[in-house]
């Protein structure tokens, strides 16, 4: 039987959606086990309730940490307990990270940031932030203002950055496109400058938990 090239065999697991199937690829063999890792930690969702686990993984395997670019945390809106110490940590690991996904969590920018000790800077530079947190994400875009180029922001958290302003004269210069809910809500109503935005936009109208607007900068 021939052997299926490295290089091919990357490319197959990497268009794998299914978590269980790579599972089963991590027992194939060596080089099997390589690639699937590789694409197991790449994008990475966990609840409140895994991050215990995944703390012990990659303090096991530092390196699996590295290959961490994308992370979602999905949290409950009324948790008793705060586990988010475990995610402060986890985050502190992982210089690769470019996109970060907080959805229904308690969790908190200014408590991380805190974390981290005097002097010491958050160690990712974000590209994409999508905060579906009833609370501010001023401080985790103040903190990637220089790097972020896209923005998702849900209802509670738009009412609030729009009653405070708090974006308003704020500079993001890689920003391409901010994603937010209900036609209601435009890129001035939160503080950005008109000026960076008028006829330098396109609209979508999409359905994604309920209809968001998405704006496009052209430019």
């Amino acid at each position: 039987m021939p052997v299926v090239p490295l290089e091919i065999v990357g490319e197959i697991i990497a268009n794998v959606d299914d978590t269980s199937t790579l599972f089963n690829c991590l027992t194939v063999s060596r080089g099997f086990k390589h690639e699937t890792t590789r694409v197991l930690y790449e994008s990475v969702t966990l609840s409140s309730k895994q991050l215990a686990n995944f703390r012990r993984a990659i303090d096991t395997n530092p390196e699996n940490a590295l290959r961490v670019v994308s992370l979602t945390i999905r949290g409950a809106r009324f948790e008793s307990s705060d586990p988010y110490h475990h995610l402060d940590y986890i985050l502190s690991k992982l210089p690769n990270l470019a996109a970060l996904d907080m959805h229904q969590t308690r969790w908190s920018w200014e408590r991380f940031e805190a974390s981290l000790g005097p002097g010491v800077r958050c160690p990712w530079k974000l590209k994409t932030l999508v905060w579906r947190n009833n609370s501010s994400a001023l401080g985790a875009i103040l903190a990637h203002r220089d790097t972020l180029e896209h923005i998702q922001l849900y209802h509670w958290a738009c009412l609030e950055a729009s009653e405070q302003r708090e974006f308003r004269g704020l500079q993001l210069p890689r920003l391409r496109s901010i994603r937010l809910p209900h036609s209601t809500f435009k890129p001035a109503a939160l503080g950005l400058r008109v000026e960076d935005w008028k006829a330098a936009y396109t609209t979508v109208l999409e359905e994604h938990s309920g209809y968001t607007l998405l704006w496009n900068r052209r430019n």
